[in-house]
């Protein structure tokens, strides 16, 4: 059961959650060519098409032909599969945009986490509002790369090293991914 303290504690997380997700949802659904103008970058599109290939079997190329290294070893993990179910180009830029909405709807999650954690919601909620504004203001969250797989997993390394007490283990294993996530960072 849900008490009345917890629902104080954790509003504007629901709230800033909502928000972020409603318009995170809009923008994946707008019309292709506004998402090619407003949302992606050309380093997307060659994403998509070296991940597409990497399903199709064809491995990690970008005109079926020549293979390139041209892309973050995770990211191209985590969106092949989606390549693989999401055939039809403009679906599996839909359901990338998806993917990176829901990561950086947990990115939220963990900052506001840490935020309470650290000093109350007097830093968890201006930690969500900022995270907010980025994603939704900037942008580069949305874009359909490793952004925001690369943020989430960059909080959730700083969230674990603030926690010295829970042990080491965990921050290698995120500080790995962070290397995989974003090879030349």
């Amino acid at each position: 059961m849900i008490r009345s303290h917890q629902i104080r504690k954790y509003w504007p997380l629901a709230l800033v959650l909502t928000a972020l997700a409603f318009l995170q949802a809009k923008a994946c659904l707008m019309d292709v060519l506004r998402i090619r103008d407003y949302l992606t970058i050309d380093d997307t599109f060659l994403y998509l098409q070296i991940a597409r290939n990497v399903a199709l079997g064809k491995g990690p190329t970008f005109d079926g032909i020549h293979l390139t290294n041209g892309f973050q070893p995770l990211w191209l993990l985590a969106v092949v599969p989606l390549g693989w179910v999401f055939r039809e180009p403009v679906t599996f830029l839909r359901a990338t945009l998806f993917l990176c909405a829901i990561l950086n709807l947990v990115t939220t999650w963990l900052l506001y986490r840490m935020g309470l954690r650290l000093a109350g919601r007097r830093l968890g909620v201006p930690l969500i509002v900022g995270w907010t504004w980025v994603v939704v203001g900037w942008q580069p969250m949305l874009l359909g790369m490793e952004t925001s797989l690369y943020a989430m997993l960059f909080v959730a390394f700083l969230d674990r090293l603030l926690r010295p007490q829970i042990g080491r283990k965990g921050l290698g294993i995120l500080g790995g991914l962070l290397l995989l996530c974003r090879v030349d960072a």
